[in-house]
């Protein structure tokens, strides 16, 4: 029943995420007017505004209009459920639960701005690294802890949070003045710099390292993948907010096991 209700919440979460998703980029207001069809103009009634449930009910289509309902709506309510019901049997009812299921939603939030739009608004990144700094000096705020024969915790604190900002922002600020200065290319932006810089915050220094590396991972290999099958160019620009993000909620979740997965093997040889 716990879970039930989580899922259930998370959906509703996801259906104001998607408000901001659309608003927040485009800077109009999260709460008014109410929901209404970006193609008509048509109030969304209550019925047609139900998580996931609405948009197969009504076929991907606007009931007023028939405009097609993008397929990121019920994709973005069934993430938000699903990360907030790992949260909370990651974390169970506690302070972490809504600090990192918030942390998560903004980064879900700026993925998909990042994959339309191709920018990284400073009305999510510049306060949620404020939260970020606030919420590192609430005591025991745990980033991980490893299980198994190595028994560890690691835990944020103002002073990792404070480093995984200079961090975040400094290497992602170092790796685009470099490949300016090889390329004469701008490859990295300003919102990137500020969205790694908020990572840090939340993860401290340790795993925003390992949030870069794999994002960076990620991103070379879609764009070794795109310059080979699609024969795009090198510099064709790809939005590497949407793989820092979705990056740093893996490191979330996934970042005691990968160390200790290399404590475990890759040091043992050493």
């Amino acid at each position: 029943m716990d879970y039930a209700l989580i899922f259930l919440a998370g959906l509703a979460i996801g259906s104001f995420l998607n408000v901001c998703i659309y608003r927040i980029p485009r800077k109009l207001s999260i709460v008014f007017p109410s929901s209404h069809c970006p193609s008509c103009n048509a109030p969304i009634r209550w019925v047609d505004n139900v998580p996931v449930l609405s948009f197969l009910v009504l076929r991907g289509k606007c009931r007023s209009c028939g405009a097609p309902i993008s397929w990121r709506y019920p994709a973005v309510e069934l993430i938000a459920a699903l990360l907030f019901l790992v949260s909370y049997i990651r974390f169970g009812f506690s302070f972490e639960l809504f600090f990192y299921y918030a942390f998560s939603c903004a980064l879900l939030t700026i993925t998909f701005i990042d994959l339309e739009l191709r920018i990284i608004p400073d009305r999510i990144t510049i306060p949620f690294m404020l939260i970020g700094l606030v919420g590192s000096v609430f005591p025991g705020l745990k980033v991980a802890t490893l299980a198994g024969s190595i028994h560890a915790t690691w835990y944020l604190g103002l002073l990792s949070s404070v480093l995984g900002t200079i961090v975040g922002g400094g290497s992602l600020t170092l790796v685009g003045y470099l490949y300016l200065k090889a390329t004469r290319v701008e490859g990295m932006g300003g919102g990137d710099v500020k969205l790694a810089a908020m990572i840090g915050t939340f993860l401290g220094w340790k795993a925003t390292l390992g949030v870069i590396f794999l994002a960076s991972l990620a991103g070379s290999g879609l764009g070794i993948f795109l310059i080979l099958v699609f024969r795009m160019s090198r510099r064709t620009p790809i939005p590497f907010g949407s793989f820092l993000a979705p990056s740093a909620i893996v490191m979330l979740f996934y970042w005691s096991r990968l160390v200790e997965w290399y404590l475990t093997n890759l040091s043992a040889g050493y």
